[in-house]
């Protein structure tokens, strides 16, 4: 071994922590030509419906329901995934 060589031992220790947070909003509006508004009713299992007042809520944050000008309602979905 040569006398002026020199030995190096690195020892390097790398910890990364990666911290995501995405936030998205989700609005969904739905109008209906029924000027009636939504209620809850139970749910059909023969397919005549019932469900769909039910699960709005249940995926919502918040529900709003704002006449529209061609006499029916418009239901507004605000939830975040």
């Amino acid at each position: 071994m040569d006398e002026d060589a020199i030995d190096i031992d690195i020892d390097i220790d790398i910890d990364i922590d990666i911290d995501i947070d995405i936030d998205i909003d989700i609005d969904i509006d739905v109008t209906d030509t029924s000027p009636v508004r939504p209620q809850s009713r139970p749910p059909h299992t023969n397919g005549a419906g019932g469900c769909g007042w039910l699960l709005v809520n249940y995926l919502a944050e918040h529900t709003a329901v704002r006449p529209t000008t061609r006499r029916g309602a418009r239901v507004g979905r605000i939830a975040d995934p």
